[in-house]
């Protein structure tokens, strides 16, 4: 499966997410090179959003390369008018996430409940930041709190082979090797490394954002697990049938396959020819017999 990514980012290069993320997308694609991987990155392009000719350009130039492509935005406009454009987008879009976006009421209030008390809390001692007044809490700080509960977890283990080895890096790294459930769902940690564990999801005719798959990823391996029955129900904007990952015709539209009339035509020409010689010969020998007769 040939794909693309494009990207914008409106901070230092060094410290953005989506170049961060562009970088190690393509680590991994050199990876797979290495084994039977049917995923290929095509095309990747750094673009900026705000200028509107470059854009359009590097889309149409996107549009002869692939039909599957990634966007990651850094930055969003609020109140610019195409609520009704981003609204149809979506419904052809497909998300790929680290967190479960398609909520149980039981997590919501879970989650709310968690970041009221991040935004108390802040302004208590040590932080004292009596000037955050934010509504609500940064999804960072949920990945801050299962961090230090991985570390507390760790350390705890550690001081009981070992009280004295608080400082001891390697043997806390050994013990982070563990599994709960944490404020950014199941963390599942191997190695010292946390294990990747995706929700894919997409809209549903209703408008309803839900989760069609789940993705676990251990080290090069990634199991793939549907949440569907019939896979013609996550198709519902294509008529329930997968789009071509290359269009028959090509990305141009001027590679589309010969059809039997066309690989043929010649051949057919050439016989029509010759059955109407032969049937023009035919005729003339039967009216030159006639006239003969005569």
């Amino acid at each position: 499966m040939d794909f693309a990514f494009i990207y914008t980012t409106d901070t230092d290069l060094s410290n953005s997410y989506c170049s961060y993320f562009a970088s190690s997308l393509e680590s991994a694609q050199s990876s797979f090179r290495t084994t039977k991987s049917n995923f290929t990155l095509i095309y990747k392009k750094l673009i900026n959003a705000s200028n509107v000719t470059s854009t359009d350009f590097f889309l149409k130039e996107l549009k002869q390369r692939a039909r599957i492509g990634y966007s990651d935005d850094e930055d969003l406009i609020p109140d610019d008018g195409r609520d009704n454009e981003y609204e149809r987008m979506y419904d052809l879009c497909f998300g790929i996430s680290d967190s479960q976006r398609d909520l149980s009421p039981e997590q919501v209030a879970k989650y709310e409940k968690f970041g009221t008390e991040v935004l108390r809390r802040v302004k208590w001692p040590p932080f004292n930041c009596t000037e955050c007044n934010e509504e609500k809490a940064s999804i960072q700080a949920r990945l801050l709190y299962d961090a230090i509960y991985l570390y507390g977890v760790a350390l705890n283990k550690t001081l009981e082979k070992n009280f004295t080895a608080f400082r001891n890096g390697r043997l806390i790294k050994k013990y982070t090797d563990t599994t709960f459930e944490g404020m950014t769902g199941i963390v599942q940690m191997k190695n010292g490394r946390r294990q990747p564990f995706y929700f894919v999801t997409s809209r549903d005719e209703n408008g309803e954002e839900i989760t069609r798959a789940t993705i676990s990823v251990n080290g090069a391996n990634a199991v793939y697990y549907p949440n569907y029955s019939q896979e013609a129900t996550i198709w519902w904007m294509h008529g329930g049938v997968r789009p071509l990952d290359i269009p028959i015709c090509g990305f141009t539209g001027n590679e589309c396959p010969l059809t039997w009339a066309s690989l043929y035509l010649a051949y057919i020409i050439i016989a029509i020819i010759v059955l109407l010689i032969l049937l023009i010969i035919a005729i003339a020998f039967i009216v030159y017999s006639l006239r003969s007769r005569a």
